[in-house]
């Protein structure tokens, strides 16, 4: 049996998280720019700002910030199920479904009400009296809807209710589970807040030993490589494992991270609040702003004389992505995949950073990168009292220790960082490398030269399974990884390139994500070339006059619940087959056959209208279900005189049932058709 929480699964999650987490840069900026306005350390430089105009200017960003990290749990619900979907908005809708659901009902079941809410562990969650879950409930919730949604998107319902079926399908599906979620954790969720509140104390109190911040630091980077990091410092960052803090306005945030942007909002109304969060923040500015720069210049240093120009672009890039933006991959996989030990003294350093902004009581955060930017917005301006200048202090010595280091280490084991290997491996392939790979050529105004390079590198489309990016990385599953050249990659700008489970991961720094989509335009691009075969024809099952489906005297058919279509009032009964494929079912009735392209069209036959009541009299079926048919073929028969003297109406609506697959082309249709020669239906796939 095949795995299912093997190490993709877990990558995967992470890649889901990401989605949430890059609206906290916009929404801490936001906050941070909010506050930093009314503070009056800066409103003692700038007096204009203690005007009434710039307060509602800071409130509103203040509230526009606030509503982004007070509503966590909801947004990783509605984000998860979109992004393991691939952006589906069925499944994200269902998410909000059954995250509304589960509140809901678990308010009910412990008579959490408006007037009993104030009570520990409990909270108003969109308005909903509930139990405190944080972000830990959107996460169940929206991990439960992908689930389902990829279960039942294509979910048949009878066919009297087949309106329901298909996605309109899951939100339903996942209102009913998240009934039975809300009555486990309404029972179980209240001992897990015992043991989280407990975990959140020791980790968050005043007393938590300085070895914990040390072995946090070292596991976070640690986990860099594999991806995994974002799962590990989620709890601690945004849920009550990182502890909690009720506002000056009475709500409940939880995790280090939304703790500190309140507790920074809160200290410029009350200035006796104290500044308790960004211990699980604080310690990487040190690193970030001067250990890796440092490494950077070691690397520079130690560096050819006759190739240090052509480096230093690359690690000053590197660099200063580092010391802008708090993203650390492009430097810390340089030096990973030449020197894993000095991978492994970095994340000592890491630790280290730390536990020594804890033991020296500097609590500074950052909403999205822990670079300059978030290091002056939310640590210098702000002047709330915290000693941020101890990241400067601390932040100089390590830099000092990381250049000694590197520079010691690359000259003892001649490594080969950047500008140490010949010419060859620092150049870029070109356009003529990947055409002499793929004999075609490329428009240039469409997509960028090295994103087709890079889909060459990877072994072309034909070896990708699935293709998707993070802030850092292009995550790339694979059918075979030997066809993957990672020399290239890395020549193209790729800082590593790992072998992950059944894929890739290929680290090119910030631009990932729009490397992921200039890859995806040249796949789809050349899907897009094969379009006119992907059309199909489907001919007249039956003889007589074409009617548009909105003309059928019957709702489900005329709006188009069962799918798109048209109509045949036929002037016979003989009924042919209207495409080359099989037999997918005969109703019990044989009032209606559905069949199945060789394309994969499935289409839907219904003799006559409210024809079922009639229980099969008049209507003989030729074909049986799985049989082949071929376009003309006879397959069945029905008494068009008879049925109609009995007072129905003989009309034959043909349904595209899988219209999410193919669309019809309603620009020109015959008036009438013969069955079983005429086309009548034209449609694209895709």
């Amino acid at each position: 049996m095949k795995k299912v929480f093997n190490f993709d699964f877990f990558q995967r999650i992470g890649k889901t998280f990401m989605v949430i987490i890059s609206l906290l840069p916009a929404a801490g900026l936001l906050l941070g720019i909010g506050t930093t306005l009314q503070s009056p350390y800066l409103i003692e430089y700038l007096p204009f700002l203690d005007s009434g105009f710039w307060k509602t200017i800071s409130d509103l960003m203040k509230g526009a910030g606030k509503a982004i990290f007070g509503n966590l749990g909801v947004l990783f619900a509605i984000g998860i199920a979109g992004s393991w979907t691939g952006g589906k908005a069925a499944a994200s809708l269902s998410a909000l479904v059954g995250y509304l659901v589960m509140h809901t009902v678990i308010g009910i079941v412990l008579g959490i009400t408006p007037e009993n809410v104030s009570e520990p562990g409990r909270v108003l969650e969109l308005g909903i009296p509930t139990l405190q879950i944080g972000v830990f409930g959107g996460i169940i919730i929206g991990f439960v809807a992908a689930v389902l949604y990829e279960k039942y998107h294509d979910f048949k319902m009878p066919e009297m209710l087949s309106f329901f079926g298909g996605s309109r399908f899951v939100p339903i599906i996942t209102a009913g589970y998240s009934i039975i979620i809300a009555l486990i954790l309404a029972f179980v969720w209240p001992h897990v807040q015992d043991g989280i509140y407990a975990l959140g104390t020791a980790l968050s109190g005043e007393n938590t030993p300085p070895l914990y911040m040390f072995i946090y630091g070292l596991v976070e980077r640690a986990l860099i490589p594999f991806g995994l990091h974002h799962i590990f410092y989620i709890p601690i960052r945004f849920s009550e494992v990182g502890g909690t803090y009720t506002t000056l306005a009475g709500s409940v945030v939880s995790g280090d991270t939304a703790m500190y942007m309140a507790q920074l909002a809160d200290k410029q109304v009350n200035d006796a609040i104290e500044i308790t969060a960004g211990r699980f923040m604080a310690g990487k500015f040190p690193f970030v702003l001067f250990g890796l720069p440092a490494v950077a210049l070691a690397m520079y240093h130690m560096a050819k004389p006759k190739n240090k120009k052509a480096v230093a672009g690359l690690l000053l890039t590197a660099a200063g992505t580092a010391f802008f933006t708090g993203i650390t991959e492009p430097l810390e996989f340089t030096f990973l995949f030449v020197a894993p030990l000095l991978y492994v003294f970095h994340t000592l350093m890491a630790g280290l950073s730390f536990m020594l902004m804890y033991v020296l009581d500097v609590n500074v955060g950052y909403a999205g990168g822990s670079g300059i930017i978030d290091f002056i917005l939310f640590g210098i301006l702000p002047g709330v009292g915290e000693p941020w200048w101890y990241v400067i202090i601390v932040g100089l010595a390590m830099a000092v220790v990381y250049y000694v280091v590197f520079r010691w280490a690359i000259k003892k084991w001649d490594l080969l960082t950047p500008g140490r290997g010949d010419e060859d491996s620092n150049r870029l392939y070109t356009r003529k490398d990947y055409e002499e790979k793929t004999n075609r050529k490329s428009d240039e105004s469409v997509v960028n030269q090295k994103a087709y390079e890079v889909l060459a590198a990877l072994g072309g489309k034909e070896n990708i399974n699935n293709l998707d990016a993070c802030i850092t990385r292009l995550r790339v599953g694979v059918k075979n990884k030997g066809a993957v050249n990672k020399e290239k990659l890395k020549a193209l700008g790729a800082s590593g390139v790992l072998e992950v489970g059944n894929g890739v991961q290929a680290i090119f720094g910030p631009t990932s994500d729009t490397l992921k989509n200039q890859i995806l335009d040249i796949m789809n691009q050349e899907t897009n070339e094969y379009k006119e075969e992907s059309t199909i024809s489907v001919v007249a099952p039956l003889s007589g006059k074409v009617v548009a489906l909105e003309e059928v005297p019957d709702e489900v058919f005329s709006q188009k619940m069962m799918g798109d279509g048209i109509a045949v009032q036929p002037t016979s009964g003989d009924v042919y087959s209207p495409v080359d494929g099989e037999i997918v079912d005969v109703f019990p009735t044989k009032h209606a056959i559905t069949l199945r392209s060789d394309e994969g069209a499935e289409l839907l036959i219904h003799l006559g209208l409210e024809t079922v009541s009639l229980k099969g009299e008049g209507f003989e079926i030729k074909v049986s279900p799985k049989d082949k048919i071929k376009k003309g073929d006879l397959i069945a028969q029905f008494a068009i005189d008879q049925i109609g003297q009995k007072g129905y109406n003989t009309i034959t609506p043909i349904i595209l049932l899988n219209g999410d697959q193919f669309k019809i082309d309603h620009s020109s249709y015959p008036s009438s058709v013969v069955g079983g020669k005429d086309v009548l239906i034209k449609a694209q796939k895709g």
